[in-house]
């Protein structure tokens, strides 16, 4: 009895997969509370950034993963 071929996948039904940095998100200040940005600060994990940034992180140094706009909304820029 011969056995039959194992299914094949189709490699086109995946999805593709897109490389590159993560995007970013705004946390808005209502959905985050003082202990967590504290805890950022202390750390050194978060920068300050004026309502004009171009979203340039290559002057930051590599430990900063989060920075806190003018109105207080927190946005994640690494990973590590």
């Amino acid at each position: 009895m011969a056995i039959p071929p194992p299914d094949q996948p189709d490699w086109n039904a995946h999805a593709v997969e897109e490389h590159g940095p993560l995007p970013t998100k705004r946390i808005p200040q209502s959905q985050y509370d003082k202990a967590f940005l504290q805890a950022l600060e202390v750390n050194g994990q978060v920068r300050a950034v004026s309502s004009d940034w171009n979203g340039d992180v290559t002057h930051f140094p590599p430990h900063v993963n989060w920075v806190i706009h003018p109105n207080g909304d927190l946005e994640r820029i690494g990973f590590n």
